[in-house]
């Protein structure tokens, strides 16, 4: 199945992800989506690609930086587990959490980065599996 995700803005709390309240948007967002269900209809692996430009913004301060996330990215799902999947691939980026391992950080991967995603209880956690090359802590940069 083929589908174009929207990339909705979103706001993260101070404290949440980083120290200060934050803002991600996408002022280019062209996704395409590829999934491959089991005979179930269930999702097992997906890959995502496109033209992807966040703008994040310490709604503090008011500084933003915009940076380019387009690359693409693999997702394999964990059968039997809605929800739960590991997310690999280059120029993306993700938020970590409290809770999540790291946690309170917001990077963007120039080059390598895999996360594991697990629903559990209907809370998302996230954990860094692998994180190589060329990365920024948009929490840093926007402190």
């Amino acid at each position: 199945m083929v589908t174009h995700p929207g990339s909705v803005p979103f706001e993260y709390a101070a404290g949440d992800v980083c120290a200060f309240p934050a803002r991600a948007e996408f002022p280019v967002s062209d996704l395409t989506l590829r999934t491959w269900n089991d005979a179930e209809g269930r999702p097992r692996y997906a890959v995502e690609s496109g033209a992807l430009v966040l703008r994040a913004t310490n709604l503090r301060t008011g500084k933003s930086v915009d940076r380019d996330v387009s690359g693409t990215a693999v997702m394999r799902y964990a059968p039997g587990r809605p929800g739960t999947f590991v997310m690999s691939g280059y120029g993306w980026a993700t938020g970590f959490h409290g809770g999540d391992r790291p946690a309170h950080r917001w990077i963007v991967a120039r080059d390598h980065m895999s996360v594991s995603f697990t629903d559990e209880g209907g809370r998302n956690t996230r954990r860094l599996l692998a994180l190589g090359g060329r990365y920024e802590d948009l929490c840093r940069t926007l402190a």
